[in-house]
């Protein structure tokens, strides 16, 4: 790929795609307030606001332009909706999970669609991958040097999961490289790029986060790159056989994960589920209790034991129904504006999710605005992803 040179000639648009590309996944919660990601958002919100009130175009060579108008207008319909029933100590933490993650997308779609040389493309990547490795690396030797050595024999792998210096279970670590190894797994089947010595690095930093479900996921993303190449008819008999294993093996599995830690929290989540679907008014279904609801107001649950980690459950207690169903038609128009290619970071981010989601996943929808830039640019750019 292409190595990375910072050209003083840049427009500050450019600038400000590349602070968020290449520090989207660089969060230091447990040595600082303020993430280095932060301030490259702040950078680029800014200029990504000015630029709306002139004219909110992305590019000429997008056809799709109205879907991306269609997402913004879906973020500002709730974010005014959600806003009117929060008291004013929950408006900060909606801004972090309305703005911050979706607008991270048509940040970078903006910032992308402004630069002059298309072959700086390459560099953005790149300098994401330097610095997601150079954090990931770090995060591990610090959490290797600190076990909380509360644990022995078979689960001894849990000492290295607590002291991350990312965040406070290295599970959402995971969930970070998961997400990275599904993008790269997507470049190089979309642009036949030899990238094996990035694949097998960002996958060696998903097991050593000790996330069982971001190592799973990441398995499943390779397994789908290999369903994705076969022919339609290959693909038809294949679903059908994995279709008859899980309906067979299903009340095993059901019956061997009783006994798991981690899956005894996820029931006692969705009971939590049933008593707040009991007890909650239909304001509270349809629009929810505020960001964040799910995991600091313990009564919603019916005080289950556990803060809400599972996408599901966040979204339809923090947003209600109507703001779920507004964040997966932001999906949908994912999935329209890649032509598809968007399944390879929703497939892992929807496993993921069923055992543990982060609020926060502003560099999932970064690189979805990579992909997108990259899919509706595909013409100019192809020829030069080929010379690499």
């Amino acid at each position: 790929m292409h190595k990375l040179s910072f050209n003083i000639n840049r427009n500050i648009c450019e600038i400000s795609a590349l602070l968020i590309v290449s520090f989207c996944s660089t969060y230091l919660t447990k040595l600082s307030l303020f993430s280095p990601f932060y301030f490259a958002y702040f950078f680029g919100i800014l200029l990504f606001c000015l630029s709306i009130l002139g004219n909110f175009v992305i590019s000429k060579k997008f056809k799709n332009d109205y879907l991306l108008k269609i997402c913004f207008g879906i973020i500002i319909f709730y974010l005014i909706t959600t806003i009117l029933t929060q008291t004013y100590a929950q408006i900060p933490n909606l801004i972090v999970t309305i703005l911050l993650n979706q607008i991270s997308l048509l940040i970078t779609i903006w910032g992308l669609s402004k630069i002059h040389n298309k072959k700086e493309i390459f560099e953005f990547v790149e300098s994401y991958f330097s610095v997601a490795v150079f954090v990931g690396i770090c995060d591990f030797l610090y959490r290797l040097k600190h076990p909380s050595n509360s644990n022995v024999g078979i689960l001894a792998f849990y000492n290295y999961k607590n002291n991350s210096i990312m965040f406070d279970d290295s599970n959402w670590v995971g969930f970070i490289y998961m997400i990275a190894f599904s993008f790269f797994v997507y470049l190089r089947d979309r642009f036949m790029l030899v990238l094996r010595k990035r694949l097998l690095i960002l996958f060696l930093l998903v097991i050593l986060s000790f996330s069982r479900a971001a190592i799973l996921s990441s398995l499943i993303v390779l397994l789908y790159s290999k369903f994705k190449k076969q022919k339609s008819q290959i693909r038809v008999f294949i679903l059908l056989i994995l279709s008859s294993i899980v309906f067979i093996g299903l009340p095993l599995l059901i019956n061997f994960l009783s006994i798991d830690g981690s899956f005894i929290t996820k029931m006692a989540l969705f009971r939590g589920l049933k008593y707040y679907f009991n007890n909650a008014s239909l304001s509270q279904l349809f629009l929810g209790n505020g960001a964040a609801s799910s995991s600091n107001n313990p009564v919603l649950l019916g005080y289950c034991g556990y803060g809400a980690h599972l996408y599901l459950v966040i979204k339809i207690i923090d947003l209600g129904f109507i703001g779920l169903a507004l964040e997966l038609l932001f999906f949908v128009n994912c999935f329209v504006l890649t032509h598809g290619y968007f399944a390879y970071l929703f497939l892992p981010f929807f496993i993921c999710g069923l055992s543990m989601c982060p609020t926060n996943l502003s560099y999932m929808y970064v690189l979805a605005g990579v992909m997108i830039y990259l899919e509706q640019s595909n013409g100019s750019l192809n020829k030069s992803w080929r010379t690499i």
